[in-house]
Order: C-alpha cells, then sequence, then structure tokens
C-alpha cells in the first residue's frame, strides 16, 4: 500500500482594502448562518485586544443603525483568536439578525474607538428594514 502526503494550499490573507471582513456562513443543513469577522493586524495593533480575550459585540440601533462596536469585556460571549500574521478572527456564532441567508466575506471599515473597542461600518446587507 502506497500514502502520499497531503499538502494543504497556504491561508490567503486579507486581500481587501479595508481593515476589516465580515461574513455569515453555513455548514452543512444549518438553518441559521454564523456570523464572522476579521480584523487586520494594522487593526489589532492600535488596541489592547490580546488573544483568547473576551469581547462584546454590540449592533448599532436608531442613529447609530448600520455600525457595530467590538469592545473588551472581561464577561462577553465572544473571543478574540490572534492569528499566526497578527490579525483577529472573531466568531461570533450563529443568528438571524441579519436574515438566513450567506453572506459573502466582504471588506468592511473599521475605525479606532480607544484601546477597548473597534468600530465597524456594517455592509448594506447587514441594514435591517
Amino acid at each position: 500500500m502506497a500514502f502520499e502526503k497531503l499538502v494543504s494550499a497556504p491561508k490567503a490573507a486579507l486581500s481587501f482594502d479595508e481593515p476589516a471582513t465580515i461574513s455569515l456562513t453555513k455548514r452543512g443543513k444549518a438553518k441559521l448562518p454564523s456570523l464572522h469577522l476579521g480584523l487586520k493586524k494594522e487593526l489589532v495593533e492600535k488596541t489592547s485586544l490580546s488573544n483568547n480575550q473576551r469581547v462584546s459585540l454590540l449592533i448599532g440601533t436608531g442613529d447609530d443603525a448600520g455600525v457595530a462596536r467590538l469592545i473588551a469585556d472581561h464577561e462577553g460571549a465572544l473571543k478574540i483568536c490572534i492569528t499566526g500574521a497578527g490579525g483577529a478572527i472573531i466568531h461570533a456564532g450563529k443568528t438571524d439578525h441579519f436574515g438566513a441567508e450567506t453572506r459573502e466575506r466582504v471588506g468592511i471599515v473599521g475605525e479606532i474607538i480607544d484601546e477597548n473597542t473597534i468600530e465597524l461600518t456594517l455592509p448594506a446587507w447587514a441594514l435591517q428594514d
């Protein structure tokens, strides 16, 4: 019996000009999509956020509709995962807040509010009617 070593393709770096990304994905027969956020190294370095740190994701309403804030919060439900390249990934879990359909990853604006807070400008599909 012969065996060949499987060689995986290298992971692609974020190929967006914007400092952050957002997507909704589903696996298998999942009814609800999972929300994923990505942050470039340049954005993460301007904060105090660290690997496995707990954060909360706040979605703007009213005058703040269309933006979200990622805030360091020791009681937060989410965790930051710092990548080998220094960026970050946040798996925000399953949600129907933005609808039940998947959405391709898109670049979004991310701005530092303070060392513990990043404000993200959400894409048009994330705005609720």
